[in-house]
């Protein structure tokens, strides 16, 4: 393949890739920050984490990866895969367009992402459950097919909202610094 086809090559899925292997190395603490905020009981960093530990090792922290990946290669990838598409159908030299167009790519990516952030959260949560109260979701798949047939479809996508918006905030954000950055 000569450097010419490679550079007509999209470069949207970059990103995705690039997250899931961001959340690779942070999932342990998002493993840990949300067992702090969904604990009923006041527990400390350090004995949350050695009852991770003892409950699973080391593989304890990476419950849920699966369903991490799988968010981030869906709302990542979709975030700039519709950015870029969407690229060629407006003045990319006006700065309010391209604002808009992060708002679209925001909103529909956000939508996208928002079950594989409901089974992450769920997986990552499973660990401190009594036996009888865990879900045991084998995986990301399986997640989202028994939550979509136990609970419904709607299910998947609690919190779309605070996630939408988020993800709005944070395409805004970037195409921002992209545009100031490239100024530079």
């Amino acid at each position: 393949m000569a450097d010419s086809d490679l550079r007509r090559l999209p470069r949207w899925w970059f990103g995705g890739i690039c997250s899931a292997v961001a959340v690779t190395a942070t999932h342990p603490l998002d493993l840990v920050k949300v067992q702090l905020q969904t604990q009923l009981e006041k527990t400390e960093v350090k004995q949350l984490i050695a009852h991770v530990y003892k409950k699973a090792g080391i593989i304890g922290f990476y419950s849920g990866i699966s369903a991490s990946w799988f968010r981030q290669l869906t709302y990542t990838t979709s975030r700039f895969a519709i950015y870029e598409y969407g690229k060629r159908f407006v003045d990319t030299n006006n700065v309010g367009t391209k604002v808009q167009l992060a708002t679209i790519a925001g909103v529909l990516g956000g939508i996208v992402g928002v079950p594989g952030d409901v089974v992450t959260v769920r997986l990552q949560n499973d660990i401190k459950l009594p036996e009888d109260k865990r879900r045991n979701y084998k995986h990301v798949f399986d997640g989202l097919y028994r939550i979509s047939k136990e609970e419904g479809i709607r299910s998947l996508f609690r919190g779309t909202v605070p996630a939408v918006t988020r993800a709005v905030l944070l395409t805004i954000v970037r195409v921002c610094r992209f545009i100031f950055l490239r100024r530079q």
